[in-house]
């Protein structure tokens, strides 16, 4: 289990990553767009992203994903 090392304030550089998990993360659902739709709401919305140490992430499938 990969832990965070920080949280920050999400940044648009994040879009693309958001994008490659969510099909990872929801598979049945398809709502990129309203994913990028908040994230380029700028003022108003909070965005936070985890930070994880590189060398022990690997990107893995849901264990709930099919």
């Amino acid at each position: 289990m990969s832990r965070f090392s920080s949280i920050r304030d999400g940044r648009p550089v994040d879009l693309a990553a958001l994008e490659a998990l969510y099909p990872m993360a929801f598979p049945q659902e398809d709502l990129i767009r309203l994913v990028r739709d908040v994230v380029g709401a700028g003022d108003g919305v909070l965005s936070l992203a985890g930070v994880v140490d590189v060398p022990a992430f690997r990107m893995r499938p849901a264990p709930w994903a099919p």
